[in-house]
């Protein structure tokens, strides 16, 4: 008797545990890395950027972490050259499609659309007394 009341226990013991390795995560549509596809200014066309500069990316990760891979063209002795600047940054999404960056300490309000695909950022900025909104677009790689 007492060798099936062990083995009962045993049994129940390990089936009526919930497994430690079932983790439910919520998707962040961010998460990935995103290339800038196109500009526009006051709903123009404005990207002028080079073959070199369309190679930008920006990863965010889970563990709320950006690595931002920024590509520009360079002149190195009178040959044209594609560098690189790299760097980090802490992001933090707030709710309804709004997220902080740690590194300018800027709140922005991110649009997705195409099935969190692309998403744009829209910023405003005030030149001799004329608001020009910029917006950025980004695909998802």
């Amino acid at each position: 008797m007492k060798k099936i009341l062990i083995f009962f226990f045993t049994f129940a013991t390990l089936f009526s545990c919930e497994s430690t390795n079932t983790e439910t995560r919520i998707f962040d549509p961010i998460i990935g890395t995103w290339r800038l596809t196109s500009m526009t200014l006051d709903g123009k066309e404005a990207d002028t950027r080079t073959a070199c500069e369309k190679r930008s990316t920006s990863t965010f990760l889970e563990n709320g972490t950006t690595t931002i891979n920024n590509f520009y063209d360079g002149n190195d002795n009178g040959n044209d050259s594609c560098e690189s600047a790299n760097g980090t940054s802490i992001w933090e999404n707030l709710g309804n499609s709004i997220y902080k960056v740690q590194d300018d300490g800027e709140t922005t309000e991110i649009n997705f659309s195409e099935n969190n695909t692309i998403f744009s950022v829209s910023k405003s900025e005030i030149y001799n007394s004329t608001t020009y909104t910029i917006t950025f677009i980004y695909r998802k790689q």
